[in-house]
């Protein structure tokens, strides 16, 4: 039987996105429209927010279309 693996995932409620946002620094661009998906480029919304990650210590953020958050990089 093969072993499972666990990870530990850091959460946010939907009603701390902007709080978050604005610890990062991308609270006027997210509110701008000028956030896309780190994947397929589509403007990121409140409706449609899916992942924040960060790659060498900076922000990325992907959409909630499961092709793009099914990608997001693990680290472990």
């Amino acid at each position: 039987m093969q072993k499972e693996e666990r990870i530990s995932i850091d959460a946010i409620l939907k009603d701390d996105v902007l709080e978050y946002l604005t610890q990062l620094d991308l609270k006027e661009d997210f509110e701008a429209g000028k956030i896309k998906c780190n994947s397929c480029e589509d403007i990121v919304t409140f409706e449609n927010i899916g992942i924040i990650f960060f790659e060498e210590h900076i922000p990325k953020i992907v959409c909630n279309k499961p092709y793009c958050y099914q990608n997001v990089p693990i680290t472990r």
